[in-house]
């Protein structure tokens, strides 16, 4: 039986947990806006350069499958996880291994002199959510991985990469 994957429900309990049981001194933690990146991935510069903080991709369904963050620049990290290749209309999909799938994203903003805290954040709501493609998951959602080979070997192919082995999904 396949585990549930974790959605904006998990993530909203999470963050209350975080600003009820360990409260950051100088600011609240709080989830941004939904990004979408199929409409929206031309704008990915514009709003999400300059910032640091916790990022959160989800997929299709609005499951989370993977929290990572960036204590320099949200673009530049987020920017790792997408291409855009006209002529196979790939725009704002994830081609990475760990960003394959990804369709939303939202970002917990981090002041800049605060910058340390997204690590702390994102360590915490990893190990409170678990998403699969977050090593931390990889067990739990199994299933979810190996879905996500035949997008992965198409990307691969597209791509002249190697295509994924099989322990990427297993145990």
């Amino acid at each position: 039986m396949s585990a549930v994957l974790p959605q904006f429900d998990c993530l909203s309990s999470a963050v209350r947990e975080m600003n009820s049981d360990f409260p950051r001194p100088t600011f609240k933690v709080e989830v941004g806006k939904e990004f979408d990146l199929q409409s929206n991935y031309n704008n990915l510069s514009k709003c999400f350069s300059n910032k640091v903080g916790v990022y959160i991709l989800f997929n299709e369904s609005k499951d989370i499958i993977r929290i990572g963050s960036s204590i320099d620049d949200l673009y530049h990290r987020l920017n790792t996880y997408f291409d855009y290749k006209s002529d196979d209309s790939i725009v704002g999909v994830g081609w990475w291994k760990e960003g394959v799938g990804s369709r939303y994203i939202r970002v917990i903003e981090v002041p800049g002199n605060c910058s340390f805290e997204a690590l702390a954040i994102e360590q915490f709501l990893i190990r409170k959510l678990c998403p699969p493609l977050n090593k931390e998951g990889k067990l739990k959602y199994l299933d979810y991985r190996k879905s996500m080979l035949s997008e992965l070997d198409r990307l691969s192919t597209l791509y002249g990469w190697e295509r994924v082995s099989k322990n990427w999904y297993t145990a």
